[in-house]
């Protein structure tokens, strides 16, 4: 259970800030630049201008643990440049938590108590919570390739392959006609070794100016859960204390 719950903390961390089969097609020169991807991802949300405008977010909504048949409220708080929190709490189980600082990150839940995130683990929370990290796909990444056309869930896709610095990789699908990033398939260091996390991105709902999935559907070894956001709040004052590992 313990090692089943640290993997619980390690996806949810991805979340707001089942596999899909995808398969290849279109040759290279049919294929947009890294740069156009992206220009269109930020355009589809809304605009850099839109975003850049906005420097906290308080999202409200539901956790369900598909896996254990388990639902509870999920807080997220989330401030510029990156501060995050996530607090879910569980019937018959209790609160799992797990929060970034700016610089420390740190994880919690009633097994294992307070524990310190570190390694491989910290690297990958601290690129996640990255507040604009929409803006920043480049500098969060060391490489990034348009590696090709794909199928997902039956819409077509452009799949972006992106390098992390500790080596593993994201593979990023953004839709071709809306331009938005609708899943991803990603590498993640874990108590039990490095797994994959898929992750869909579905039911876009605009808030102040910007998009937002409001249901994030996400998977990984043993485990499936559904973020589902019923209320989003921008630029509302959060102090720093809540962002601070607890004692």
């Amino acid at each position: 259970m313990k090692k089943t719950m640290a993997s619980l903390l390690l996806v949810l961390t991805a979340a707001f800030s089942g596999s899909a089969k995808a398969s290849s097609q279109g040759a290279a020169a049919d294929l947009p630049t890294v740069d156009e991807v992206l220009k269109r991802y930020v355009q589809a949300l809304g605009g850099r201008t839109a975003l850049e405008k906005l420097t906290s977010r308080v999202a409200k909504g539901t956790t369900e643990v598909t896996t254990f048949g388990s639902t509870g409220p999920t807080e997220i708080y989330a401030k510029a440049p990156n501060k995050y929190l996530l607090d879910s709490s569980f019937p018959n189980f209790g609160n799992v938590r797990r929060g970034f600082d700016g610089t420390a990150g740190w994880a919690e839940d009633p097994e294992n108590g307070v524990q310190e995130v570190s390694g491989p683990q910290l690297v990958a929370m601290k690129r996640n919570v990255e507040f604009y990290k929409e803006l920043k796909t480049k500098e969060l990444y060391s490489r990034l390739t348009v590696a090709g056309k794909q199928k997902i869930d039956g819409r077509d896709t452009y799949a972006m392959e992106a390098v992390t610095g500790e080596g593993t990789k994201d593979v990023m699908y953004f839709d071709v006609e809306s331009g938005l990033l609708i899943y991803t398939n990603s590498e993640r260091e874990s108590p039990e070794g490095r797994i994959h996390l898929h992750a869909h991105y579905e039911d876009y709902r605009e808030v102040d100016g910007i998009k937002l999935p409001f249901t994030i559907r996400q998977s990984m070894p043993n485990l499936d859960l559904v973020l589902k956001v019923s209320d989003v709040k921008h630029n509302v004052p959060i102090e720093d204390a809540k962002f601070a590992r607890p004692r």
